[in-house]
């Protein structure tokens, strides 16, 4: 009776952790980070760098300018690292991807760790990076980048 008691709970152990693995980040692919560093050092029009309050701590809103949310759709990346200091040896995953047009954006922090989101606009690219590892994330909008592919 026992035995079985065991099993069972084993069973259900096994269970709960295989649904909670399947949410982590690992399960997304890795990409490679030279995106992000061609971004990082790329001259760009005007970077913006702040902290959110408190009541962005889960997700967190930002505004674009009126010429990003332009009359055509955007292509961007979503991709999360995590190294609590962003580090390009660390692996990089591809969270999302697609097509976007707004003038506000909203980025869910499941996992502690760095968030970016690439807009590859031909005329005006922009990476927002979204240092979500500390108590309050910390954000840097890099707007209308001189990009070299």
């Amino acid at each position: 009776m026992s035995r079985a008691l065991f099993l069972a709970l084993g069973l259900l152990a096994s269970i709960f952790t295989q649904a909670q693995d399947s949410c982590k980040h690992k399960t997304y692919p890795q990409v490679n980070p030279l995106l992000i560093q061609q971004f990082q050092a790329a001259r760009c029009l005007e970077t913006t760098t702040w902290q959110v309050d408190s009541s962005q701590i889960n997700r967190v809103h930002i505004a674009l300018e009126e010429s990003q949310s332009a009359k055509t759709k955007s292509p961007f990346l979503l991709l999360f690292s995590t190294s609590q200091t962003w580090d390009q040896g660390q692996p990089l995953y591809l969270i999302s991807k697609g097509l976007f047009k707004a003038s506000h954006l909203s980025i869910p922090l499941h996992w502690q760790g760095h968030y970016f989101l690439a807009i590859l606009d031909h005329q005006n690219p922009a990476l927002i990076s979204v240092d979500g590892s500390g108590p309050l994330p910390k954000i840097e909008y890099r707007k209308t980048c001189s990009l070299h592919y």
